[in-house]
């Protein structure tokens, strides 16, 4: 019996003695890093909302999940309008409808909120078309680690934090 236990022991010696470990190959080509606290949504907008007291058209939302208080306590929450070439365009935006009326487009938010706001300068009624827009709400430390990134020119913020569109 001794010499059973001792060959037992004899061979678990040897099984974990007798292994070589395996030669480390090159190493590969760094991957980019992750972006999972940076986040976008697409929202289209068909009709515009009315406010006559305050002459505007406007659409608004309520749910806006990735809107959360961490972001706006010291993240960027941008907004880009989609143009009819396909770019994307950051709110706010002034353009001339004449040489003495402008069409302003803005926008406000808190928290799961958005309100997307277009109104003439000269306080008329306007029917704007449906448009597409992309939000991105990006945290502060995102924000840090990327502080060079033009906030305005949304290829630059869409390759920085691989959104997709």
């Amino acid at each position: 019996m001794k010499i059973k236990v001792m060959m037992a022991i004899l061979a678990i010696a040897v099984a974990f003695t007798g292994c070589q470990k395996p030669e480390k190959g090159e190493a590969g080509t760094p991957g980019k890093d992750g972006n999972a606290n940076v986040k976008s949504i697409t929202l289209n907008v068909t009709g515009w909302s009315w406010d006559a007291t305050n002459y505007w058209r406007y659409s608004s939302w309520t749910n806006v999940s990735i809107l959360s208080q961490d972001v706006i306590d010291g993240g960027a929450v941008m907004l880009y309008q989609k143009l009819s070439t396909g770019e994307y365009i950051a709110l706010p935006i002034t353009a001339n409808l004449s040489s003495t009326v402008q069409e302003h487009d803005f926008f406000f938010y808190g928290t799961n909120t958005l309100k997307i706001i277009i109104e003439k300068s000269d306080l008329t009624d306007l029917n704007p078309p449906g448009y597409t827009y992309k939000l991105v709400c990006i945290p502060k430390a995102e924000r840090v680690i990327n502080p060079d990134v033009n906030m305005l020119d949304y290829r630059e913020v869409k390759q920085a934090y691989s959104l997709k569109d």
